[in-house]
């Protein structure tokens, strides 16, 4: 039974081995192993290895404007949906430059 599903689970593998790869290189954290692996950091390296890593704050206003396009347009049409947009990035703008 396994042995149809092999060449899936391996696969499976690899994709989360590279997926697994790019969010620790993403993080801060792989360069920071690399560092160490290379002796650049010297023994302070080898403590602060689980340290938290510096990250710039989270800036989620893409998901918020996602979600407000997505409530416009379920009960509009896309000549509303343009001038509420339009109305939108106005307000932000003005409330910005206050």
């Amino acid at each position: 039974m396994f042995s149809n599903m092999s060449g899936m689970l391996v696969l499976a593998l690899v994709l989360s081995g590279i997926v697994f790869l790019a969010a620790i290189a993403a993080e801060g954290r792989g360069n920071r192993m690399l560092r160490v692996m290379l002796g650049l950091e010297g023994e302070r390296g080898k403590e602060q290895i689980f340290a938290d890593v510096e990250r710039s704050g989270n800036d989620l206003g893409l998901v918020s404007d996602m979600a407000r396009l997505e409530e416009l347009s379920r009960d509009t049409t896309e000549i509303e949906v343009a001038a509420g947009i339009a109305a939108e990035m106005k307000r932000e703008a003005s409330s910005a430059a206050a």
